[in-house]
């Protein structure tokens, strides 16, 4: 398994199937999907499915969100990093930075970290000459992170009848 960074209090890696409680904990949550459709998953081989997509995109693409542990008690914290996604209205493809964390390690500075981490991973790693991400409008927590990493809003979309906010950042050395 291979960590990508490591702090103080956590580390971030590859997700792994034993990732699955935690996966569950986390997208079984009400508060967690508020924002997101209120879709929570009721079964751990619902997380494991998603485990294993998530490892597929390793795979397949070379990237995938990153499995976030505490390392105090080895809690899945949630997940950040990117995703190399197939639009929503086009047949183009792109780099979405995401994070979703556990409620009780919101509001710990985690997410803008691990963001932030993902982001110049995107730029000095991969290459990436632009990145994308989503927020829903009503989610402020996340609306601020994206703008405070350098995120410019670009539009409002609809996904699955909720309104969200698009953002684009450009690799800071391209005009």
């Amino acid at each position: 398994m291979k960590i990508f960074l490591e702090t103080d209090k956590y580390l971030v890696r590859e997700m792994t199937e034993e990732d699955a409680e935690g996966m569950f904990m986390l997208d079984s949550d009400e508060q967690v999907h508020e924002y997101l459709g209120n879709k929570t998953i009721d079964s751990k081989e619902q997380a494991l499915n998603a485990i294993r997509k998530v490892i597929d995109q390793y795979e397949s693409n070379g990237i995938g969100r990153w499995a976030i542990e505490w390392k105090a008690n080895g809690d899945f914290v949630g997940w950040s990093g990117l995703k190399y996604e197939h639009s929503l209205w086009s047949d183009e493809h792109y780099y979405d930075l995401g994070y979703r964390l556990r409620p009780e390690y919101w509001r710990k500075g985690i997410a803008t970290e691990t963001a932030l981490f993902s982001r110049d991973y995107a730029f000095n790693e991969l290459d990436v000459k632009e990145l994308f991400a989503a927020a829903h409008v009503d989610n402020e927590g996340s609306n601020h992170i994206l703008k405070k990493i350098g995120f410019q809003w670009e539009k409002h979309f609809f996904y699955e009848d909720l309104k969200c906010n698009w953002y684009k950042m450009d690799r800071p050395d391209i005009d």
